[in-house]
């Protein structure tokens, strides 16, 4: 006869992995924000100057938007960093300066959905738990 135990033991087993998972998973992004938050400090730092706040002059200092435009999205070294200086202009008309914590953490919280993507594309096409997409 079929003996329905070991079936329910493997769901059982499987649920505490899932659990397990879950949970190491809460605390490692617990460890990282505490990490971001005692770390993050309000000061610009090596280029942050020249891409950040030399940007946001240039583009203050445009009379069109056409060179408003040409100042977000113009060169820095070999990086085009259109995103950042939109998102630091933002910043800036909300708060009325630019705050590096607020750009840290916005920065941070893009890489945590970046990882959540990826664990949630691998369960969709995997069967193994989606949190090996993780390893590198």
């Amino acid at each position: 006869m079929n003996d329905p135990q070991p079936d329910q033991s493997r769901q059982t087993r499987a649920a505490h992995v899932r659990l397990a998972a879950l949970v190491l998973t809460l605390l490692a992004l617990a460890a990282y924000l505490v990490a971001v938050g005692r770390l993050a400090v309000d000061f610009p730092f090596w280029d942050d100057y020249y891409a950040v706040l030399g940007s946001l002059g240039k583009v203050r200092a445009s009379e069109t938007v056409t060179e408003r435009a040409a100042a977000v999205f113009s060169q820095h070294n070999e990086h085009r960093l259109a995103w950042l200086r939109v998102v630091a202009l933002a910043c800036w008309a909300v708060e009325g300066r630019v705050d590096f914590r607020t750009l840290i953490w916005l920065g941070n919280a893009g890489l945590i959905a970046l990882a959540a993507t990826r664990v949630v594309g691998a369960r969709r096409s995997v069967r193994w738990p989606g949190l090996l997409a993780l390893i590198p």
